[in-house]
């Protein structure tokens, strides 16, 4: 990096001199960096405000001799070299100590009083003459742009009653529309509900099916093969004794209380999809029937009807009201035998 000047040091950047890993390791400087680019600000805040010529000679020079501090400090940091100091720490220490004493005086002795005064007469002398007739210009511009808009709107009050009007037409059309689509998403879904637990109900009622099957055939077999004394030589008696058929009747219990859940569920759920199905379907009519513009009483008697059988309770046929339970054919047969 090229030496520090007055002509060079508002383009120098501060941040990657002061936090230079690389260079200073973990000794770097964190707080100098914060109070020296600060600093930087303010003095080309006070260049680009004009302070030589709007400042007293006195001033100036204090200024321009705090600004050489500021190089100082600046190409301190340019050439310090941490491997050729023996205190590395102290230096360190030292340059942040009177960074932090060199900001403190900035920011007392010029910043709090001309800088602010820069700021401040910049601001007044912003308000002259050209500035007044610019403002003038603009002010007539808004009121000729103001009228216009005035006149516009005079215009849009009208097309707004108008629209009032037909928004208000639409909204039935508007309300049924969204209420058909979610009636439909919610078709959908109970119907992807439903085709599940079917699913699971065929899957269950095959495995009871070929438990029983497979339970048959055993004992025709057994039956069969003891009176012609072939291999296993086994009585149907032996092999299906009372341990063996209390364990096939819990299965075949839980395989039919499976059967039941399954079958409840995809009652449930085609119950609930063929409402909304019929909810949905009520929803088109609506739509389908506001569109052909009808007369006001009409279209009112249409939404109210339509409403009201939307969200009528109606027997679909998937939920009987005798069903209150869930049984399946196995316990059915045996709360049957027992209830006589």
């Amino acid at each position: 990096m090229e030496q520090i000047t007055e002509t060079n040091y508002q383009s120098v950047d501060i941040k990657a001199l002061a936090l230079n890993q690389n260079k200073f390791g973990t000794l770097t400087f964190e707080q100098g960096y914060k109070q020296l680019n600060k600093i930087q600000k303010w003095f080309i805040e006070f260049t680009e405000l004009d302070y030589k010529n709007e400042l007293p000679k006195n001033t100036v020079r204090q200024i321009e001799d705090n600004l050489q501090i500021f190089i100082e400090h600046l190409n301190w940091l340019r050439n310090f070299d941490i491997s050729s100091t023996a205190n590395t720490k102290q230096e360190h220490d030292d340059f942040e100590s009177r960074v932090e004493t060199f900001y403190d005086s900035i920011f007392q002795n010029f910043v709090l009083a001309h800088l602010n005064y820069l700021k401040q007469e910049t601001a007044l002398n912003s308000r002259g003459k050209k500035n007044l007739k610019k403002e003038e210009k603009e002010l007539i511009a808004t009121r000729k742009q103001y009228q216009r808009y005035l006149d516009q709107l005079k215009k849009q009050v009208g097309t707004l009653q108008r629209e009032k009007t037909k928004i208000e037409e639409q909204y039935g059309e508007i309300a049924a529309t969204t209420f058909g689509k979610h009636f439909e998403a919610q078709a959908k879904h109970y119907s992807k509900e439903a085709e599940t637990w079917l699913e699971n109900r065929n899957t269950s009622f095959t495995i009871l099916l070929c438990i029983v099957i497979l339970n048959l055939i055993v004992y025709f077999y057994l039956f069969t093969s003891d009176k012609l004394r072939w291999w296993p030589f086994l009585k149907p008696n032996e092999f299906f004794t009372i341990e063996y058929g209390l364990v096939k009747l819990a299965l075949l219990s839980l395989m039919s209380y499976a059967i039941s859940f399954s079958s409840k569920n995809y009652n449930v759920n085609a119950n609930l999809k063929a409402i909304n199905t019929h909810r949905k379907n009520i929803a088109e009519t609506i739509i389908n029937f506001l569109g052909s513009s009808p007369e006001k009483e009409e279209k009112t008697k249409i939404l109210e009807k339509g409403v009201e059988n939307m969200f009528k309770h109606l027997p679909i046929g998937y939920l009987p009201k005798t069903e209150t339970k869930d049984e399946g054919p196995i316990s059915s047969i045996f709360n049957s035998i027992f209830r006589q």
